[in-house]
């Protein structure tokens, strides 16, 4: 199915949270935003993965990390198959660095600075998520578009 807009998905337990992060992507970036609980997250993962064929359903996602651990690191794996980007969004000082195993991925605090918010999606949409993720888990990627070295936003 062809979308005229880009699709992001928003994956965080904190529907109104979600809400203005949907109203941050449609007004600022004119993507088309899909909100997601995080309990529902494995099964729709299912449901859109990639097949190889054409682009993925998802330009971005946006996932906040707050979940449970040992959850959270399967499920962000696994959004490989259906996001083109990623960014993390947290309420956590320890996430505010990067997210273990997940070097120059964008982390923006919450409640966002919105400039801080923007300067994340367009870092997260100027870097492809599956040269991330191969990245070694131990490395630090280089500076992201206004980040500190490890994709911070702060």
């Amino acid at each position: 199915m062809q979308h005229s807009s880009p699709q992001a998905l928003v994956v965080d337990s904190d529907y109104i949270v979600a809400l203005e992060t949907e109203r941050l992507l449609t007004e600022t970036f004119g993507m088309a935003v899909t909100i997601l609980n995080p309990t529902a997250l494995a099964e729709h993962l299912k449901e859109h993965a990639f097949d190889g064929n054409g682009p993925r359903h998802y330009e971005l996602v946006v996932y906040d990390t707050g979940l449970p651990e040992s959850q959270e690191m399967n499920d962000v794996g696994d959004l490989h198959d259906v996001a083109a980007h990623l960014m993390f969004t947290t309420t956590h000082d320890s996430f505010l660095g990067g997210v273990p195993g997940f070097p120059g991925i964008p982390v923006v605090g919450k409640p966002y600075d919105v400039r801080l918010f923007e300067d994340a999606v367009g870092a997260s949409l100027s870097f492809n998520l599956a040269a991330r993720l191969k990245q070694d888990a131990g490395g630090v990627a280089g500076p992201v578009n206004g980040t500190g070295s490890n994709g911070s936003m702060r």
